[in-house]
């Protein structure tokens, strides 16, 4: 019942209010005293390790079940889908126009989605391409 309450409620006396670790240590050397807190330290740092551990893991797995539904539902937005990918198609149009010489702003080029399909059917992006279009504020969006 001592060793209960000592470890549970950190109470570490006898019957007679004596604390136990100065009794350990007169009655069986200091050496058994010692072990003792030292295994008391030792399973109190733990436990609270493994408790704050178990806390930590539940809240980023949390975070990251939530960060892979809003990006289901980002993705499963048809419209979003539409809106993002023509506009970074119209990016690319413009950039190879204007490697080509040809200056027109995307939105006056390409009043509809049928326009843009068609101007974009027989393109060749290459990496130099696509590294301009990642330089531009609108396309990174």
């Amino acid at each position: 019942f001592t060793l209960f309450r000592c470890i549970v409620s950190k109470e570490c006396t006898d019957h007679k209010g004596r604390p136990i670790f100065a009794l350990v240590g007169a009655f069986h050397g200091w050496g058994y005293a010692f072990v003792y807190c030292l295994i008391d330290l030792l399973m109190t740092f733990g436990l609270f390790n493994v408790i704050v551990a178990i806390f930590i893991e539940s809240v980023l797995a949390k975070a990251k079940t939530n960060e892979a539904l809003l990006k289901k539902k980002r993705l499963a937005d048809e419209r979003f889908f539409a809106e993002n990918m023509s506009c970074l198609v119209a990016e690319v149009l413009d950039v190879i126009h204007a490697k080509e010489g040809r200056h027109r702003a995307a939105s006056s080029l390409y009043a509809s989605v049928d326009a843009l399909v068609e101007s974009s059917a027989d393109l060749l992006i290459t990496p130099e391409v696509m590294n301009q279009v990642r330089s531009r504020p609108r396309a990174v969006e």
